[in-house]
């Protein structure tokens, strides 16, 4: 299974952050930099951390970010639910094969939870 390009961002962005010093606030531009992710993509992310509160963000002078919960709390499949955009591997909608006849989208499916199961109590914490 391939994650798109923003769960990607996500998951680098939360392990950059997770490997800051305690209370030291990270800038949103030196993440773009280290990752070489665009500052456009970069802020909707932070965004949606923020309000998911993987992240806390500060504004103002001294602001920037900071992970807002503890590494161990972070699940690793929890934030792929969150930020990949359907579980579906493929769409038969449109298939001109009956849905009985092929088997592809079943398996597909049966792939696709393997690699969730797989990832089962996975924290940050264990990724960095």
């Amino acid at each position: 299974m391939k994650l798109t390009k923003r769960t990607d961002f996500v998951l680098r962005t939360l392990i950059y952050l997770a490997k800051q010093p305690a209370g030291m606030r990270t800038f949103l531009q030196e993440i773009a930099d280290n990752y070489n992710i665009p500052v456009n993509h970069l802020t909707k992310i932070v965004h949606q951390l923020g309000q998911l509160g993987y992240i806390n963000t500060y504004r103002g002078r001294g602001g920037g970010m900071e992970i807002g919960m503890p590494l161990d709390q972070i699940m690793v499949k929890d934030v792929i639910l969150h930020f990949e955009p359907n579980s579906e591997l493929v769409d038969c909608s449109t298939c001109l094969l009956r849905k009985n006849s092929c088997k592809l989208e079943r398996h597909l499916r049966i792939a696709y939870e393997a690699f969730l199961s797989s990832l089962e109590g996975v924290s940050l914490a264990d990724i960095i």
